[in-house]
């Protein structure tokens, strides 16, 4: 089954992709930003001077537990025994790659 995306514009150079996914019943959500030369910014990679941009277009991405983006509380750890972090990390492999 091939991953659903949301696509956000959020500017001429500026996309983002969203996908959310479950795991044991936690709800994930994983986001595909796009960045360029106009829109490092948009990136929490520190690009060094004079970085060259691929062609083929450059992702920065970034996946925490719904609940934690919901309440701010950007990667707090769930609840002891209730992720599998391999299924959890194989299910971004699969998003990525349908992406």
């Amino acid at each position: 089954m091939a991953t659903v995306f949301d696509e956000y514009i959020q500017g001429q150079y500026s996309i983002l992709h969203t996908a959310v996914f479950y795991i044991r019943d936690v709800e994930y959500e994983l986001s595909l930003q796009s960045i360029t030369k106009h829109n490092t910014y948009d990136s929490s990679i520190a690009f060094p001077k004079n970085y060259s941009f691929s062609a083929q277009s450059c992702w920065d991405f970034s996946f925490d537990i719904a609940e934690n983006l919901r309440k701010r509380t950007y990667f707090a750890r769930a609840p002891r025994g209730a992720v599998n972090a391999f299924s959890v990390l194989r299910k971004v492999e699969s998003i990525i790659f349908d992406h």
